[in-house]
């Protein structure tokens, strides 16, 4: 005896009190919101690599800064990242409004495949690019005035 009379196992623990089902229903529902805090995070630091290499700062004053710009261009940024995320999503509906049709096993797949995502990556990119623009051109202008 161990000494502790009311000592299962894990095994007669999870089968005497809690279903299986209710723990791992429990566990992707974690996984799923840890999935959601990461995609909030992405969005969050997008901007940061244009600091890095722009303003040359180190790890705090990046995340003052990133913060800061986020906070100052807030509504042209919630507006910016939901068209991109609209522009990825359009790039999704191409490959499943051909698969619908096709099924899912045809001779077509791989090559509808390779062609979204050749497409998905060129929306990425070019949204990438874009969103430099959008950040060159929230910056504040240090001089207004031209010199004369």
């Amino acid at each position: 005896m161990t000494g502790f009379i009311g000592l299962q196992t894990l095994g007669q623990f999870t089968n005497s009190h809690i279903d299986q089902h209710s723990i791992l229903k429990f566990i992707f529902t974690i996984i799923n919101y840890i999935d959601h805090i990461w995609k909030i995070l992405f969005i969050l630091i997008l901007p940061v690599p244009f600091i890095l290499i722009l303003n040359k700062l180190n790890f705090t004053d990046t995340v003052h800064y990133t913060l800061r710009f986020v906070l100052d261009n807030l509504v042209k940024y919630i507006i910016f990242i939901f068209c991109g995320i609209i522009l990825i999503y359009i790039s999704f509906l191409i490959y499943q409004i051909p698969i619908h049709f096709l099924g899912i096993i045809s001779y077509y797949e791989p090559i509808l495949q390779t062609i979204t995502k050749i497409i998905r990556l060129f929306i990425a990119v070019i949204f990438y690019i874009a969103f430099f623009k959008f950040y060159i051109d929230s910056q504040p202008k240090a001089n207004q005035n031209p010199i004369v």
